[in-house]
């Protein structure tokens, strides 16, 4: 018998490994036997293979084995080619073979002794039935409605239930030898250590991702994931569920309320025609009679320069504000897909208020616009924000106009909440709304004016939930009238976008 039928007769698993590179390099049948994997599908294999886990720990036993000689002990975990988790216990040494250094390591699998946790004996039969209870949840698991990956904390995919297996159309065993980034679009190697720490502080996390299949397709997925203890490891439990309908459903929602919205923003210019032509009426009529004025001086030869200069400069003045005018009329009327971008408050009140100030000057309103200092950046489509603004003051102006009182007053207001959220405030000196109405001023199709169709509020506050907002009524009382919407800092916006978790549903 030659030593290479002696080495694979031996009862006990025997791997021998290249320690510096962690590879096995060759085993006997036990080993074969206990991994359920032939001999040639074992030798060339990582160790990471068949110890998923964090190999810090492995690493860390290899070096001392290494350095202090002799043979070391340690409890492992390893698994088998049906998905079986083996708890172990490895006794290693380091050998030297035709000048090269390996790693002589043999394994005892302590399921077959009469205690292998540490603690009790535990019987035969107790052993059996855990093992049963085992089967079951792996059963379920295995074959969940939901794809669900078992990850080590280095990133490393070591299970993967059939339905996983179907939904990217990646064979099991392949993908059970992958990195998460290879699946998950979203992840990436440098950011992972990163991740895995705000994971160890809260129990389970909620986002979505965007997941690659094995065809190159990509698709949007919710996932799950929650940190677990496993055998001597840390375990990153990961349960996902394709939304690609459910995304395409959003998708059409948002172009539903963007076709909504155009529509509204072309009845609302309509009904503010009167207005905004006053208000470039004005400016052209002083154009026109600042011009003649400076065509006289011309004509009288030797004009008076500074009194030029100044109707030069008041005509330059009114034609800016015409543009502004026509400049904020045609972007409010022409703006066509939803587009979000960063935007300071102040700004978006201000060209806001070029279109308020045509009508609130027309209506014999007087218009305050009130912006706290110092309000940190929105990210918003500014259109249809300008477009809820100016909604709720084109109510409030008709419903002053309504009212006996000499008082016509339209404050828009913004400034920062207790949470950080943006409050944007309109109130009006109206004839204020009856509690019983008030309940139902969001409804669609429920409206407090006499002809109107209720789609003015009700599309207010689709707008500002699609930008995870809120809006209400504030105060309804019988005399006057405040509206309040909260928009979230662009700061907070991507804060959430740059997490790996956007929804805790633990802590």
């Amino acid at each position: 018998m030659d030593f290479q039928q002696l080495f694979r007769a031996i009862n006990e698993p025997v791997f021998v490994l290249d320690p510096h590179e962690g590879i096995i390099r060759e085993v006997n049948d036990a080993a074969a036997e206990l991994l359920e994997l032939s001999r040639q599908e074992l030798v060339g294999l990582p160790m990471a293979e068949i110890h998923p886990f964090e190999m810090n720990q492995f690493n860390a036993f290899k070096a001392k084995v290494l350095s202090q000689g002799g043979a070391r002990t340690r409890a492992l975990t390893c698994r088998n080619r049906s998905g079986v988790f083996i708890p172990a216990e490895v006794s290693a040494s380091a050998v030297m073979a035709s000048g090269q250094e390996y790693l002589l390591a043999v394994v005892r699998d302590l399921r077959q002794e009469p205690s292998f946790d540490g603690g009790q004996p535990v019987r035969r039969s107790e052993y059996r039935a855990l093992q049963d209870e085992l089967a079951t949840t792996r059963s379920l698991i295995h074959h969940a409605p939901e794809m669900v990956l078992w990850v080590t904390t280095s990133g490393r995919v070591y299970y993967a239930n059939q339905t996983a297996s179907e939904v990217l159309g990646i064979e099991r065993l392949r993908l059970e030898a992958m990195w998460i980034w290879d699946i998950d679009v979203d992840a990436c190697a440098e950011e992972f250590p990163r991740q895995v720490e705000q994971f160890r502080k809260r129990k389970r996390i909620r986002f979505e991702r965007r997941m690659l299949a094995g065809d190159g397709t990509v698709f949007p997925a919710t996932v799950t994931v929650q940190l677990v203890q496993h055998g001597f490891e840390e375990t990153l439990v990961s349960f996902s569920r394709d939304i690609t309908e459910e995304v395409r459903s959003r998708d059409e929602a948002r172009r539903y309320l963007s076709e909504l919205a155009r529509v509204s923003r072309q009845a609302s210019v309509t009904e503010l025609a009167s207005a905004i032509s006053h208000e470039i009426n004005q400016p052209l009529t002083a154009m026109l009679t600042r011009g003649r004025s400076c065509l006289r001086m011309l004509e009288q030869g030797e004009p008076d320069l500074e009194r030029l200069q100044q109707g030069l400069s008041a005509t330059l003045n009114s034609a800016e504000r015409i543009s502004d005018i026509v400049s904020r009329l045609r972007d409010y009327m022409t703006s066509g897909e939803p587009q979000r971008r960063r935007i300071e408050v102040a700004q978006l009140i201000h060209d806001a208020a070029i279109l308020l100030r045509a009508d609130a000057r027309h209506s014999g309103v007087e218009l305050v616009i009130n912006v706290a200092e110092g309000l940190p950046e929105v990210e918003v489509d500014s259109i249809l924000i300008q477009q809820v603004i100016l909604n709720l003051a084109r109510n409030s102006t008709e419903a002053m106009l309504q009212h006996s009182s000499t008082e016509r007053r339209l404050e828009v207001c913004a400034e920062r909440d207790h949470t950080g959220n943006v409050v944007i405030t309109v109130r009006d000196t109206g004839p204020g709304i009856e509690p019983e109405r008030a309940a139902r001023l969001f409804e669609p199709f429920f409206s407090t004016k006499r002809g109107g169709m209720g789609i003015g509020l009700s599309l207010c506050r689709s707008i500002i939930d699609s930008h995870q907002g809120r809006i209400w009524l504030d105060r309804p009382e019988l005399s006057g009238t405040t509206f309040r919407f909260t928009l979230p800092t662009a700061a907070s916006q991507t804060l959430s976008g740059r997490q790996l978790a956007a929804t805790s549903t633990g802590t």
